[in-house]
C-alpha cells in the first residue's frame, strides 16, 4: 500500500528528539512525501477435508509484521538537515584543515591577476595548491609552485592573501586552472570528524494534505511519531539546490496499530 502523489502538501513539521530531552524544528520545505507500507505474508498450506486426493490447499493466511518506511524529498539542504540527515549533532574541532576551491582563467591582458574572496586571512601558501587544467603555450596540465612572491615565469603563482588574489606572469596569460585553499581554523563546526558526538534520536512528522476540495485549514491531517533515517541518502548536485531524498523507517509506538495516524481537521 502505498499514499504517493500528495501534490497538494500543506504545512509540515519535522521535528527531531535530542538525547538533551530537546526538540529541534527541522523547517525545511518538503517536495514530496511516499509513505509505503510491506506486509510479509505467509500461507499455511494442508490437507484440506474434503479435497482430493493427493491434494493440498490454502488453509489460512498468516500476516507477519508490517515494514513501513517513508521516503521524503527535500527542497534544499542546510546545515541543521544534514546533522539531521547523518544522525549526529555538529561539533566544533579544535584544529581543522578546510579547504575552499575554485576555478578560474588568468586575464589575456595585465595585470594577469585573479581576485577571490575565498583568499583570505588564514589561507596557508606552504599547503594551498594551483594548476592548469589544460596543455597550452604557457606548460602542461598539472600543479605550478605556489609562493609568497611575485612569479618569474608560468611555472608559478603568487598567493596575495592581504589583496585576495593569485597573481601570475605574463607567460600565463589565458591559461585555465583551479585553485583549492587550505585553512587552518580553530573551533570549527563539522559533523563527522570528532569522536562521541551527540546523536539524533527519533523524529516525527506532521503535516496536512490538501486534497481535491479542502483547503490548508480544513485538509487531512497526518501524524508520524516514530521514525529514523536509514543509510538511503541521496543527494542530488547537479540541480539548481540540493534536493536531498531520504528514506526512513517508521516503527509503530507501543499502544497504536500503526506508525501513521490520519484525521479530519
Amino acid at each position: 500500500m502505498a499514499y504517493d502523489g500528495l501534490s497538494g502538501l500543506g504545512l509540515v513539521y519535522p521535528s527531531a528528539d535530542t538525547p538533551l530531552g530537546q526538540y529541534v524544528g527541522l523547517n525545511e520545505s518538503l517536495s514530496s512525501i511516499v509513505i509505503n507500507k510491506a506486509v510479509d505474508e505467509t500461507d499455511v498450506i494442508g490437507w484440506k477435508a474434503g479435497s482430493a486426493a493427493c491434494q493440498q490447499s490454502v488453509l489460512r493466511t498468516l500476516s507477519a509484521t508490517a515494514d513501513w518506511t517513508l521516503t521524503v524529498t527535500y527542497q534544499e539542504l542546510t546545515w541543521e538537515l544534514l546533522q539531521h540527515l547523518t544522525q549526529e549533532f555538529a561539533a566544533a574541532s579544535a584544529a581543522y584543515l578546510a579547504k575552499k576551491s575554485f576555478d578560474f582563467q588568468v586575464p589575456d591582458t595585465a595585470p594577469y591577476e585573479v581576485a577571490s574572496p575565498f583568499i583570505g586571512a588564514g589561507a596557508a601558501v606552504a599547503t594551498s595548491s594551483v594548476g592548469w587544467t589544460e596543455r597550452g603555450a604557457y606548460g602542461e596540465r598539472g600543479p605550478i609552485t605556489v609562493q609568497a612572491g611575485a612569479p618569474a615565469d608560468a611555472t608559478a603563482v603568487q598567493l596575495d592573501i592581504a589583496g585576495s588574489k593569485l597573481v601570475f606572469d605574463a607567460a600565463a596569460a589565458g591559461a585555465p586552472g583551479v585553485c583549492q585553499l587550505d585553512f587552518a581554523e580553530t573551533n570549527k563546526q563539522t559533523i563527522y570528524v570528532e569522536d562521541n558526538p551527540l546523536a539524533f534520536l527519533t523524529m516525527d512528522l506532521t503535516g496536512v494534505i490538501c486534497t481535491d476540495g479542502y483547503a490548508t485549514e480544513n485538509g487531512i491531517g497526518f501524524r508520524v511519531r516514530e521514525m529514523t533515517p536509514s543509510q538511503n541518502i541521496t543527494i542530488n548536485l547537479e540541480a539548481d539546490a540540493p534536493a536531498p531524498e531520504v528514506e526512513y523507517t517508521m516503527k509503530t509506538p507501543t499502544g497504536k496499530r500503526s506508525p501513521i495516524e490520519f484525521y479530519l481537521l
